[in-house]
């Protein structure tokens, strides 16, 4: 995966992703609707004929729920450079979010769960990333311990893209069992916009209120520590990973928590802003 990434905000936080897709008549979303209602032209956007590679900004395409995406289309698509969306596929990737490999493709498929009383989070996301979406968000409900709880589930469709991160984030372990870990790339990967995102999916206060913790129980400590690592480095922001019941947690400290809160407030969903109290 290329990790020469730049980032931006985009208006109203959205996700900037260009896809470059092959145009062939009414195969581009035949049934799609621009923005405004109009029917999208059959000679594809910019007067293309038929067969131009055309570069099309998702501010064209607010999403593509409900319509069929042909696999050469999604072959083609790619994060371009100073892509919101790509930090923040990381961030989740880092907290509640995964890939999953089906026996059935050869490309994954991006998933992220949220429990339903963090609804409106949920559905910021999916706002975000709609345009890669084929359905809806789905809810679904999980048993611990006899106790029933309901979440919000979004899933993309297979993506080429995702497999170069599935290769990056997924090994097999000593037990031929497949397990996430943190990539080299990270180092370049990491930025102000992956952290908010990885603190909104699984970040909060200490108990005491002094420090911030990162929940990294998904990850080997080997991981962690490469992670406390690069943070210490590229932010000068002071953590530690920490030993909760034999499995890692990032631990910012008292004297960085200012430092931390002021780098990823920008990108903190409304909903989630009590966590930076």
């Amino acid at each position: 995966m290329n990790s020469n990434w730049d980032y931006k905000n985009g208006n109203d936080n959205k996700a900037i992703l260009y896809n470059v897709i092959g145009v062939k008549n009414k195969e581009l979303f035949p049934h799609a609707r621009a923005r405004g209602g109009n029917n999208l032209n059959p000679r594809g956007p910019n007067g293309a004929t038929g067969l131009e590679l055309v570069i099309i900004n998702n501010d064209m395409y607010e999403s593509t729920v409900g319509l069929k995406i042909s696999l050469q289309t999604r072959n083609l698509t790619i994060p371009f450079c100073n892509s919101y969306l790509f930090s923040q596929i990381i961030g989740h990737l880092l907290g509640d979010g995964c890939l999953v490999l089906s026996w059935s493709s050869k490309n994954p498929y991006f998933v992220f769960t949220q429990g339903f009383l963090r609804f409106r989070y949920a559905w910021f996301v999916f706002n975000n990333i709609s345009f890669l979406c084929k359905s809806m968000p789905r809810l679904g409900k999980s048993n611990r311990k006899g106790k029933i709880s309901w979440n919000i589930q979004i899933l993309t469709r297979s993506y080429p893209f995702l497999k170069e991160l599935y290769i990056d984030f997924y090994i097999k372990d000593v037990n031929n069992k497949w397990i996430k870990i943190v990539p080299p790339e990270m180092y370049d990967w990491l930025n102000p916009i992956v952290m908010a995102y990885w603190a909104m999916d699984d970040g909060g206060n200490t108990s005491s209120g002094t420090g911030f913790y990162l929940h990294t129980n998904g990850f080997d400590f080997n991981s962690v520590y490469y992670l406390a690592g690069i943070i210490h480095y590229k932010f000068n922001i002071i953590c530690t990973v920490q030993n909760h019941e034999n499995r890692p947690v990032l631990y910012i400290t008292a004297q960085s928590k200012s430092k931390f809160i002021e780098m990823i407030r920008p990108y903190f969903h409304d909903s989630l802003l009590y966590k930076l109290q």
